[in-house]
């Protein structure tokens, strides 16, 4: 194991687990096993756990002496959490139009960057991201490995409503709106692909590990895909990630 976490109770019915270091993939793997070890080790008790970048709270059923349990989960760390696989990761391929009618704030970026917008659209679509954790919104996918040409600041006035599969930029991060929502990040495209179905025996599709592709598709490409979805006819382009 690379470290061993910093244990804290968090509330009365929780604890957090806290890693020092840099964000990187292989803390992330980390972590990610971790947050494997403790559903297979306390699944009894655990209601539910919610990982970042450098941290994971797990909140537990109540009336459990915390400091007991904590106890016992800084014990398993270094008999167990060697032993637990790592999940299956994937790398998926996300259409998504640039087109101005979906990328609200593209063109105001390019301006404000320099870049043209046709360069922006080259250096979103180029590098592999990878999924850190899940949040803000069910199924939102926070992806590290935005160039640092295309860092841009959220919005001092977040918007009443971003629509379902706009995908964004906040800070150092991109990630996808997978419902409508409010929010301050700016918008540079839409991918009409759906990321949550609570009718899905696992309502989320992407998962912490996993690596996202963007490929830029126009706007005629998403209407077909929008129609094809909807009929239960499109496929997302995925493969088995090799890291």
């Amino acid at each position: 194991m690379k470290s061993i976490p910093k244990i804290e109770k968090f509330g009365e019915n929780a604890f957090l687990l806290r890693w020092k270091g840099a964000i990187d993939p292989s803390l992330n793997d980390e972590i990610v096993r971790v947050d494997s070890m403790l559903y297979t080790l306390f699944s009894e008790i655990i209601v539910e756990t919610v990982p970042s970048f450098l941290e994971i709270a797990v909140y537990v059923k109540p009336n459990l002496d915390i400091g007991t349990l904590i106890k016992q989960i800084d014990s398993a760390f270094l008999a167990e959490v060697d032993t637990v696989p790592m999940q299956e990761k994937f790398v998926y391929d996300i259409p998504v139009c640039y087109d101005k009618d979906f990328g609200l704030d593209l063109a105001e970026m390019a301006k404000v960057s320099g870049l043209s917008v046709k360069k922006w659209i080259q250096l979103h679509t180029e590098p592999l991201y990878r999924v850190y954790f899940i949040g803000f919104l069910p199924g939102f996918p926070y992806l590290g490995g935005l160039p640092e040409a295309l860092w841009f600041p959220r919005k001092k006035e977040p918007r009443h409503l971003i629509e379902k599969g706009s995908v964004g930029i906040g800070g150092p991060q991109t990630g996808i709106y997978t419902m409508d929502s409010p929010g301050g990040w700016n918008i540079l495209g839409r991918t009409p692909f759906y990321f949550f179905d609570v009718n899905e025996p696992k309502p989320t599709l992407l998962q912490a590990g996993d690596y996202v592709r963007f490929v830029s598709i126009t706007k005629t490409q998403f209407k077909k895909i929008s129609i094809q979805i909807k009929e239960g006819n499109y496929i997302l382009k995925k493969e088995v990630c090799h890291d």
